[in-house]
């Protein structure tokens, strides 16, 4: 049993960091280093009930996807119900509704700060402050309605492609003015956004995965509900992320987390801002013989992935901007820092990859 306490663990996540090694004017190759949080080490060993406590006590970002996916690896590795019982005073809806407030409470808090930077626009003063005030589903409706859609959220969810296309062109709202703008441009030759199932993909590949193995190829992205369409890929996540909201907004919405087994292993899931969150446990005679968390990022920045398909084959004067834009389409959580270099390389060699830290 390690002698680590959750005071001396990290807090937060560390910083995704890109570098775009660039030759002939363009990027040649994307690296990215992401070191993701190796708390599972401090209950290995330990009563599995003592995983939620760890957790409330040192992680920040993604706190309700993180308590539920692990609740949900738990029991499934105990072969215990999915819903708790009567007791514990918290059903699967009530989670649910906890988790989906906060991937919406994430994903605003970076479009008001963040993307006006780099998407630009301005956002009423009031937007900022009744962010604070987002505390249920109702008040998530209504602030939405108000700053984000210029309309209800489910009106919104129903428009066709006419109709959304016309919302977009009259800008009535902050995000649609950025979908009509003209910052993607650098972006709108590449890849449309692949379909995957990464449960299903992680389900199959759990043994692997748990002791720290990642089978190639890996899924290109977590964001295993993205839907492939017609749009270049920024407008298509931004897209995306407008549905998820809308949704969001309903006490009927879809759900955001559940568990399932494969042999001897736990699978919890949870649906972020970021995209699919996965926790996975075995118990053996009450406590935990193996557990890791792979969260949304991994994939975001996995070798072949979607940034690095982006992004590789950019002009270099263009680079720095479009990754900024595609890293806070992609991850509205974690932290980045971009960094350009020249490298003499033929034209034809390297077509890009990502590393991990």
């Amino acid at each position: 049993m390690p002698d680590a306490s959750p005071a001396s663990a990290l807090a937060v996540e560390q910083p995704v960091r890109v570098r775009l090694l660039c030759a002939h004017g363009r990027v040649r190759r994307v690296d990215a280093a992401w070191r993701r949080l190796p708390v599972e080490q401090l209950w290995m060993g330990r009563q599995a009930q003592t995983i939620e406590p760890v957790l409330s006590r040192i992680l920040t970002v993604c706190l309700q996807a993180h308590l539920g996916a692990a609740q949900q690896a738990v029991r499934a590795a105990l072969r215990a119900p999915p819903e708790p019982p009567a007791p514990d005073g918290d059903t699967l809806p009530a989670i649910d509704t906890r988790i989906r407030l906060e991937a919406a409470r994430d994903t605003l808090r970076r479009w008001l700060l963040d993307y006006p930077r780099v998407f630009g626009g301005v956002w009423n003063q009031n937007a900022l402050r009744a962010w604070q005030g987002i505390n249920g589903t109702a008040a998530l409706a209504a602030y939405c309605r108000m700053y984000v859609f210029g309309m209800k959220p489910d009106a919104w969810l129903a428009l066709d492609e006419p109709a959304l296309s016309v919302w977009i062109k009259t800008g009535a709202a902050l995000p649609a003015r950025w979908l009509r703008s003209g910052l993607f441009e650098p972006l709108r030759r590449t890849l449309l956004p692949p379909s995957v199932n990464l449960l299903e993909w992680a389900t199959a590949h759990a043994h692997e995965l748990l002791h720290g193995g990642m089978p190639t190829p890996a899924p290109p992205h977590a964001q295993s509900d993205t839907v492939p369409s017609q749009r270049n890929l920024p407008s298509a996540l931004l897209l995306h992320r407008l549905r998820r909201l809308a949704q969001a907004c309903s006490d009927t919405a879809m759900r955001t987390h559940g568990g399932l087994r494969n042999a001897d292993i736990g699978i919890g899931w949870a649906r972020t801002a970021r995209g699919l969150l996965l926790h996975l446990a075995r118990v053996e005679q009450g406590r935990v013989s193996a557990y890791r968390i792979l969260p949304p990022t991994l994939w975001n920045t996995a070798p072949g992935g979607i940034l690095a398909s982006a992004l590789t084959g950019l002009e270099s004067a263009e680079a720095e901007r479009s990754a900024q834009q595609l890293l806070l389409l992609l991850d509205p959580c974690a932290p980045f820092e971009i960094t350009l270099a020249q490298e003499t390389l033929p034209p034809a060699e390297n077509t890009g990859g990502v590393g991990h830290a």
